[in-house]
């Protein structure tokens, strides 16, 4: 080791410290600026340049802890290595050493060859700066007044981050418009991270919805078209993913309040999540994220990895409920996005062992009942049976056409006899539904089948799918059960 010496704040609790780590310090030649409180550490780390900081995790008026989260929080002292020092080996303790930003966590008595390894790992990551920048201090003496507000100072920044955060997942992505959603993301991460203007761009089957938000400037064409070229680009070069811009339908979102000078940048940053089977970008203009702290940029990336989420989440709902729509018979895309959801959904319950069934609805004479009917009378027998199973099932189960008779249902965490319940309500309010908007239809013949995903012995997806496919022999239908209607609701 150089026989510069090392400079060290060192914080211990007088009424614990048995003097060790003071020991093993002076052994090692270090210039010692001991400390009894937080108060004291805080003021010592700004007025000495220390080359690390140790802290007792339980110092008096201001724990290690805290002292951490300030220190790590100021551009003067946030490259200090710091040290913590507990009593308690449990991961919690390791845990909050690590949310302060702590560089390690000893546990007391120190082990002789541990401590080496420390202090040798700090001398190395500090001897350039001690050798060509030795710290010198400008900061005045801090009265406790100024640090108790630097400290309240960065918790209220901590409780706005968190409350604002928290109304991302507050976002209601059932009843919401996909408009509204992305336009409520934009504006809560607004509040934390202004901008110029915002775009959001969603990607899920044949869709690619380009939302663009600008904030006090009125929408711009050439706007526009920068940011599909910029995106598109974006999707090809870093993720492999080529969409064309003119495949793009873009949807102004109101304006919002004008900040700022008015000047812009032009300087656009891009966050994504090329995940299939949802894909979407998130771009900001005039958001730099250099040149924000390093606790603000892992806020900003959570907060739009929650936004991602928030909007996978909304285009799960819409396709989930938009079954009346798109079958496979008609060319879309509806059984992709099932078989999507399916293999994610089996490797999920595979991992983590949780039940997942499978059951399908199959309306053998379907075509037979549609004959000779005119578009409008058939139109309004799928929308009867449609209509019943929107009403029986979970909004998290997933609902897939293969043709206009045949129906398959996905239920998560739930066992094949509870999956029998929600089965016989569907079979039970389709042929009540059916009956009152058609009573002279006729006896509607429906064969069903089921099967509860067993990794041993559904090793493909498509081995459990055929197994849900057996079917029984069709049961006839005539009308609704004579003790009454059976009461709507999900999977019990």
């Amino acid at each position: 080791m150089s026989d510069q010496r090392l400079k060290v704040v060192l914080g211990e609790n007088p009424d614990s410290a048995d003097g060790s780590v003071k020991r093993l310090l002076e052994e090692r030649g270090a210039i010692l600026f001991p400390c009894m409180d937080g108060f004291e550490v805080i003021r010592a780390s700004f007025s000495k340049g220390p080359d690390v900081i140790i802290l007792d995790t339980s110092l008096p008026r201001m724990n290690g802890y805290q002292c951490a989260r300030v220190l790590k929080q100021d551009p003067l002292t946030r490259d200090i290595p710091i040290l913590h020092l507990g009593t308690s080996p449990t991961p919690l303790e390791r845990y909050w050493s690590k949310v302060c930003r702590a560089d390690a966590y000893l546990t007391l008595p120190i082990q002789k060859d541990e401590w080496d390894t420390v202090i040798q790992w700090v001398w190395n990551r500090d001897l350039s700066r001690r050798r060509f920048l030795p710290r010198v201090s400008i900061v005045p003496t801090l009265e406790d007044r100024d640090i108790l507000a630097l400290a309240t100072h960065l918790l209220e920044h901590d409780l706005l981050m968190s409350s604002v955060l928290n109304e991302i997942n507050r976002v209601d992505t059932w009843t919401i418009s996909s408009k509204d959603l992305v336009a409520s993301l934009l504006a809560i991460i607004h509040s934390l991270f202004p901008f110029s203007f915002a775009a959001g761009l969603l990607i899920y089957e044949n869709h690619s919805e380009l939302y663009l938000r600008p904030w006090g400037d009125p929408a711009s064409h050439e706007w526009e078209k920068r940011i599909q070229l910029l995106i598109s680009d974006h999707l090809r070069d870093r993720h492999g993913y080529y969409i064309d811009p003119g495949d793009i339908t873009t949807v102004w979102l109101d304006p919002g309040p004008q900040e700022g000078s008015g000047l812009h940048s032009q300087n656009v940053f891009l966050h994504t999540c090329p995940q299939a089977p949802v894909r979407s970008v998130l771009a900001f203009e005039d958001l730099n994220p250099e040149a924000l702290p390093r606790e603000e940029l892992d806020v900003l990336h959570l907060a739009l990895e929650m936004a991602h989420g928030v909007m996978e989440k909304r285009v799960v709902a819409t396709t989930a409920q938009e079954l009346s729509v798109i079958d496979e018979t008609t060319g879309g895309y509806s059984m992709a996005f099932f078989m999507e959801v399916l293999d994610r959904e089996l490797a999920n319950a595979r991992r983590h062992r949780y039940p997942v069934t499978l059951f399908t609805l199959h309306i053998s004479n379907f075509e037979g009942l549609i004959a000779g009917m005119d578009v409008e009378d058939r139109a309004g027998l799928l929308k009867s049976i449609h209509g019943a199973i929107l009403r029986t099932m979970r909004k998290t189960d997933i609902v897939a056409r293969r043709t206009q008779g045949n129906f398959m249902f996905l239920l998560s965490h739930t066992s094949k006899e509870n999956a029998a319940i929600a089965a016989r309500r569907v079979k039970a309010n389709i042929l009540e539904d059916v009956t009152a908007a058609r009573p002279g239809l006729g006896s509607i013949e429906v064969s069903m089948g089921g099967s509860e995903f067993d990794p041993s012995r559904h090793v493909t997806t498509e081995a459990f799918l055929k197994e849900a496919m057996r079917r029984r022999s069709p049961a006839r239908y005539k009308e609704p059960p004579a003790k009454g209607r059976i009461a709507a609701g999900g999977a019990e």
